[in-house]
């Protein structure tokens, strides 16, 4: 049976189908884990991640929606590289339907001047042979951790004296939103050092060119999408900048579940125990501001040993493997 590929558009019927195929796998491959969240599906088109473009298809047969693909295309940096997601409704796998989108989506990739796919996956089972089968290799190796929230802070207090006891001369700061003004120019330096100071294994990934105009793109998006996020930052006293910060996201229609997003603290301000300072203080701001979370689901690489250390000792417990792949050529 020939398969169809129609491009999704907003507003279209094909927006609703992706998401319906999308939930379907969601359901079998991450099993456990919160449905994927239509209040913020609806608006991705609208709203993508700033510098990055959004192209999304739908793949039906005999007009019954089975699969998908979808890349993110970066517009600012990264030019040569396409990360994209490719699904098979769970009712039609080992069809060689997967071949067919991945096949596809090479074309689409090449076609934007893209020259090596990428990709994120659940460890173990079909998944992994069918990428060895496709020639992609793994480049990073991760693991999902969940948190579930106590009800009261006790639980923290040993683990935030310490870190305290650790970070004389700095203070924090905490909102929930968009981040003030006089703090953009400072977080637009710590997330452009994300990339180059968080392990990548064997992934190649240039710096991200982040300022203060993309952190707020970055705001208005989670806005546009309604995203809420919780945000705690560590500031130098003698300079007053930010050196540190983490963010906690939660989605519209899961409102139980929040995400952690990225933590960073500047080189030159490590080991004074920050990274583990915002991020307890920030699941503190997270109960207090959205008290109806009660569990936060992280994802580090492997060898991000201190980060683990800290999630660990916060009681993070594991739920899933998962790792980033990488197809080159994709011609």
């Amino acid at each position: 049976m020939t398969l169809d590929l129609v491009p999704v558009t907003e507003g279209s019927p094909t927006l609703r189908d992706w998401f319906e195929v999308r939930s379907a796998a969601w359901a079998v491959d991450v099993a456990g884990d919160h449905a994927p969240d239509w209040t913020d599906h609806q608006a991705c088109l609208r709203f993508p991640f700033p510098g990055e473009q959004l192209v999304a298809q739908v793949a039906y047969r005999e007009s019954v929606p089975i699969g998908y693909l979808v890349l993110y295309l970066p517009l600012r940096d990264n030019l040569d590289a396409a990360p994209c997601e490719i699904v098979v409704h769970p009712s039609y796998r080992h069809q060689g339907i997967g071949r067919s989108l991945l096949e596809a989506a090479r074309e689409r990739a090449a076609a934007h001047g893209r020259s090596r796919l990428l990709g994120f996956a659940v460890r173990g089972g079909d998944t992994d042979s069918f990428l060895e089968a496709a020639g992609a290799r793994p480049v990073i190796a991760s693991a999902q951790r969940r948190l579930t929230l106590p009800h009261e802070d006790e639980p923290f207090a040993a683990l935030l004296g310490e870190a305290r006891e650790h970070a004389e001369g700095y203070s924090l700061v905490q909102w929930c939103g968009s981040c003030p003004e006089e703090h953009l120019g400072h977080l637009a330096l710590l997330e452009s050092r994300l990339v180059t100071d968080a392990p990548l294994d064997d992934l190649t990934w240039e710096p991200e060119d982040y300022d203060a105009g993309r952190m707020r793109e970055l705001d208005q998006m989670r806005e546009g999408r309604r995203i809420r996020s919780c945000t705690t930052a560590a500031c130098d006293d003698t300079t007053g900048h930010v050196v540190a910060y983490t963010s906690i996201v939660v989605y519209q229609d899961h409102p139980k579940a929040a995400h952690q997003w990225q933590t960073i603290v500047a080189p030159e301000h490590r080991g004074h125990r920050l990274g583990t300072l915002v991020k307890v203080e920030n699941i503190r701001l997270v109960r207090r501001h959205e008290p109806q979370v009660r569990i936060v689901d992280t994802n580090n690489a492997d060898s991000n040993e201190h980060m683990l250390r800290i999630n660990l000792a916060m009681g993070f417990e594991l739920v899933r493997y998962w790792g980033n792949w990488e197809l080159s050529p994709i011609g």
